[in-house]
């Protein structure tokens, strides 16, 4: 990797975290990240220590940035550019939610979505060099949340800016839990990883906990225990198969 590949991944790194710490402290468009989504909540909107695992993901693509700076981990130039992007998306959905563009922000958040799908399918190709394992695990559980917050931005833009569905319409919030465990499940028979559930039964963790609906927690608990039964198939499957000779990726 060029000097200049390795200048523009710290400074995307940076631009990613600042921004995000921005809408913390400053805060962007005077307004937090934690009072933004309780003004817009829901019914799959979890309790606010959920989004610490922003905490995770941030420190995961730190210690990457700093071991690539290091030449402890060699990647080729199509994982940076998607990583690039990644970054780019990451500031501006914060950005456009915080500014209430919820249109941009659901744009966005999607289009990350794709960039880590991408960025997951040059990783499992063999394109990193040393720690490849644990540097796709930094990039799978940033894809699990931005899964979920996918779903959650859905659902706010369905409520507050389509007005199809009101805020206490059960309906969504449950077949969005199903449409999780669904996606999730493909994931994990798909990569042979289980990263991405252990972030969805985190989120489940918090929505059970941030919500009082007791529908909503009974579907939780629901979809919590089948997503345990899938994972305990999974580690099943995993001593009992061989391995596949080449890793799989995320995309279709």
């Amino acid at each position: 990797m060029t000097t200049v590949q390795r200048i523009l991944r710290a400074i995307s790194t940076i631009i990613a975290i600042g921004v995000n710490a921005l809408a913390v402290t400053l805060p962007l468009n005077w307004v937090t990240t934690g009072v933004l989504s309780d003004n817009l909540t829901t019914l799959i909107t979890p309790a606010w220590f959920t989004f610490g695992i922003w905490s995770v993901i941030y420190l995961g693509l730190i210690i990457v940035a700093g071991m690539i700076a290091w030449s402890q981990i060699s990647v080729s130039k199509h994982i940076v550019r998607a990583y690039v992007v990644s970054c780019i998306l990451n500031a501006s959905w914060i950005v456009a939610w915080h500014y209430g563009y919820l249109t941009a922000a659901m744009l966005i958040i999607v289009w990350l979505l794709v960039s880590l799908i991408v960025l997951d399918r040059y990783v499992a190709h063999h394109e990193v060099e040393h720690f490849p394992h644990r540097f796709r695990s930094i990039f799978l559980i940033y894809f699990g949340w931005v899964q979920i917050a996918t779903l959650v931005m859905t659902t706010v833009y369905l409520i507050y800016y389509l007005n199809w569905i009101s805020a206490d319409t059960l309906w969504r919030p449950i077949a969005a839990l199903i449409l999780a465990v669904i996606s999730n499940s493909y994931v994990v028979y798909r990569t042979w990883r289980v990263e991405t559930s252990l972030v969805l039964l985190r989120a489940l963790w918090g929505l059970y906990v941030g919500q009082s609906d007791r529908t909503i927690q009974a579907t939780v608990l629901i979809t919590g225990g089948v997503m345990l039964l899938l994972l305990a198939y999974h580690l099943q499957r995993r001593t009992s198969t061989t391995f596949p000779s080449k890793n799989t990726d995320l995309s279709l």
